[in-house]
């Protein structure tokens, strides 16, 4: 499980906080499962999973059938829609929401699939707005706060 330890280390993830792992045959190579002894780990690896970028490494979530079979219509669908337009790339976001951007990024299209259908989606959807904490000055020394 030396694999395991080198992600995790790479993560910031303790090796106390897997509680099983199995290496699985996964297309040409092997995959490791493994199970966490809990969500924030998992939701924490998943945050962290940016800092495998250029390693042999990635992380993928273990998806329901149904997910899959959503995950994997999204996909067909943007190989066909870009299969006419070789300026066009896609992306995947979440396991339901197909991203199609032109090469110089300056077009953007959004869609959503329920695994039957290709539908366009919101901005909002796909890039839920983020709350930003006001930024409050703390009190300066000697000066009253009345």
């Amino acid at each position: 499980m030396i694999e395991v330890e080198k992600v995790l280390n790479l993560t910031g993830i303790d090796l106390n906080c897997v509680e099983d792992a199995k290496i699985i045959p996964w297309r040409t190579n092997s995959a490791v499962k493994c199970r966490f002894n809990s969500a924030a780990t998992v939701r924490s690896l998943l945050k962290n999973s940016s800092k495998l970028k250029g390693t042999e490494f990635y992380i993928q979530q273990e998806l329901s059938v149904d997910q899959r079979r959503v995950r994997n219509f999204a996909i067909e669908s943007g190989k066909c829609i870009i299969a006419d337009d070789q300026s066009l790339n896609f992306s995947m976001k979440s396991w339901r929401y197909l991203i199609i951007k032109s090469g110089d990024g300056v077009k953007e299209f959004l869609y959503e699939s329920d695994g039957t259908a290709i539908v366009k989606a919101r901005h909002e959807w796909v890039y839920p707005a983020t709350t930003r904490k006001k930024n409050i000055p703390a009190p300066q020394a000697g000066v009253s706060q009345t």
